[in-house]
């Protein structure tokens, strides 16, 4: 069942993926490409943290995208108003 209230915790969790997780995901990139070119790290550490960091990615966009079709349908049900509450996007 739709309602107003998943979408909020949807939003929310995307912002919490904006602040911490996809940062996170960067700062593990930056750190473990540092350690290679100290000679601390493999090439495979710097790699896997890259992978990490592109599922993170992706499943942030998983989550925007079933936001907004969430958003869709409570929209098209006249569940709130879409100029009230419309839906941030990240656009890189």
């Amino acid at each position: 069942s739709l309602n107003h209230h998943d979408y909020l915790r949807w939003n929310e969790r995307l912002h919490e993926y904006d602040a911490t997780l996809v940062p996170d995901s960067e700062s593990r990139i930056q750190a473990a490409a540092a350690g290679w070119r100290s000679g601390r790290n493999l090439m495979r550490e710097v790699l896997d943290a890259r992978r990490a960091a592109l599922e993170v990615q992706l499943a942030r966009l998983d989550l925007q995208v079933d936001m907004l079709m969430h958003y869709i349908q409570l929209n098209y049900l006249g569940a709130f108003d879409p100029l009230a509450t419309a839906p941030e996007s990240n656009h890189e």
